[in-house]
């Protein structure tokens, strides 16, 4: 904004100093692809189209957000699977050994 005021003054509309040209996403783009992309180009936010509208705009800090919030998702669901796969054998093995009787 500094800069822009700078070169340009009060005096002049937003159109003088915003970007004309950007890359844009596609609303279907994949999280870690357009997470890639946003660092390859430097940009902090780009517009998401879709069926060739504005259908809103991803920032760097929402997309490391929903990246974060997606990556412990994965992990709490691996470590549920492993738990319940734990306890399946665990349960078997009591089974197998003989250890479902009653005292």
């Amino acid at each position: 904004m500094r800069l822009a005021l700078a070169d340009f003054g009060e005096d002049h509309p937003v159109s003088f100093a915003m970007k004309h040209e950007f890359p844009s996403a596609k609303a279907t783009e994949m999280l870690d692809t357009l997470f890639q992309r946003m660092q390859d180009c430097g940009c902090h936010s780009i517009p998401v189209m879709s069926d060739g509208r504005l259908a809103g705009l991803m920032t760097m800090d929402n997309l490391r957000e929903l990246l974060l919030i997606d990556e412990t998702l994965q992990r709490r669901s691996a470590v549920s699977v492993f738990t319940t796969q734990t306890a399946s054998r665990i349960l078997s093995a009591r089974e197998l050994l003989g250890g479902n009787r009653k005292g």
